[in-house]
């Protein structure tokens, strides 16, 4: 016989079914005091709720090393230097995915969406991240930047969106994001003051398609892609501006020059 599991809350799951009477049990729902992935579906995964210390079943989103995950965040904590967190379903964020370690997220063809306005982005890179996004999905924030970084970044392909595509970041001198842009498709999705990229640190663009403005204050280099405009200007912070373009169609090149200078 077959047991399917939807949904309810077993206090003490062992004792609450005989498993050895049926032949096959699939869990796909429900909340229970131990662990029950060995009953899981295919497609679903255990969650550990820290609050309640129960377990509870729900879709997998992401896996690491054939290990599945429901949410992303969980992946990426899990994950280890040099892993790959793969994306297995499409995925909304109520708050930013912090990277704080060296991994490869694949999209694997799925979105990251989400509203959120916290300044950092909804993928943050921090200081000690190293992030590579492959996989050709799509990255969304409808109330603030896609991705914004501190640490290293490389995009090698995708669609990304927010307010700005990508933030990189400026701290001090000696703290501030670097990111290559291999390929993909960067916009904006607002209609005063976005950008494609705001670069406050150090950019390589190889390719790629920038429907909205580039706007650099620091190092930019430029040996491929398709852009409507790029801007170059000085900063006002600790940061040597220059830009050097070696490729690449650009409709417009905006050199923004201080009063008296």
């Amino acid at each position: 016989s077959v047991l399917n599991i939807q949904g309810g809350t077993f206090n003490d799951f062992m004792q609450a079914i005989v498993v050895s009477s049926v032949s096959k049990v699939n869990i796909t729902g429900g909340t229970f005091n131990t662990d029950v992935n060995a009953y899981c579906a295919d497609g679903y995964a255990l969650k550990l709720n820290q609050v309640t210390g129960k377990y509870e079943v729900g879709e997998t989103v992401a896996t690491v090393g054939g290990v599945e995950y429901t949410t992303i965040a969980e992946a990426v904590e899990a994950a280890q230097d040099g892993d790959t967190v793969t994306l297995t379903a499409d995925v909304e964020l109520s708050e930013g995915l912090v990277i704080k370690k060296e991994i490869t997220l694949d999209l694997a063809g799925n979105t990251i969406s989400g509203a959120v306005n916290d300044g950092y982005g909804l993928i943050y890179v921090g200081t000690a991240g190293n992030l590579t996004i492959t996989g050709n999905g799509t990255v969304e924030n409808t109330d603030g930047y896609a991705i914004g970084s501190y640490g290293n970044v490389t995009i090698e392909n995708g669609t990304f969106t927010g307010e700005y595509a990508l933030y990189n970041f400026y701290y001090s001198d000696t703290v501030y994001g670097k990111a290559t842009i291999k390929g993909g498709t960067f916009n904006t999705n607002v209609a005063t003051d976005g950008l494609a990229v705001a670069n406050c640190g150090e950019l390589t663009i190889e390719d790629g398609n920038f429907g909205a403005v580039v706007d650099t204050t620091a190092v930019l280099e430029v040996n491929g892609g398709t852009f409507v405009e790029i801007l170059t200007k000085a900063p006002d912070y600790d940061m040597t501006s220059e830009t050097n373009i070696n490729g690449g169609s650009i409709d417009k090149l905006t050199l923004a020059v201080e009063d008296g200078a």
